[in-house]
């Protein structure tokens, strides 16, 4: 059987408890760049919470990409566990004026996404109530429902 990872074997790894000798070293290379360049990317692209931090790490001579990366995953990680979407700065603030429908409309960019992202999946043989794609969707739609009986 074909090896897919190295073994971490440095023998140090045996007098700290905390850490295994078999985490996969290439998995958990791959994964940090993947995060790095995530970070580097939500740093250098349009105008948000994430690219202020980017910045402001930056200007403070630390390691921006570093930092952005923890703070990417501390984000995803609450996103995750709270099963909720990201939510820009303009929707968040309370003292923000919004156009009517504004939420909605935001709403249905990001089913059309997800829409779009799973379509080359088979998700047919997922159980509804463990499909979460099928209940955001159904979740939307209230929604839309909602704000349509309201005006």
């Amino acid at each position: 059987m074909p090896v897919l990872c190295r073994a971490r074997t440095r023998p140090e790894a045996a007098a700290n408890p905390r850490r295994s000798d078999t985490s996969p070293l290439d998995a958990n290379r791959i994964l940090k760049d993947y995060l790095l360049q995530a970070a580097y990317h939500v740093g250098s692209t349009g105008r948000h919470r994430l690219q202020e931090y980017y910045r402001k790490a930056e200007n403070e001579q630390r390691r921006s990409r570093l930092a952005t990366a923890k703070l990417l995953l501390r984000v995803a990680r609450y996103m995750v566990q709270t099963e909720m979407i990201y939510l820009p700065l303009e929707i968040l603030h309370p003292d923000m004026p919004l156009p009517n429908g504004y939420i909605v409309a935001y709403y249905q960019q990001v089913t059309d996404a997800l829409t779009a992202k799973w379509k080359h999946y088979n998700l047919a043989g997922v159980p509804d109530d463990a499909n979460y794609l099928t209940k955001w969707k159904e979740n939307v739609s209230d929604i839309v429902a909602a704000t349509e009986l309201n005006n």
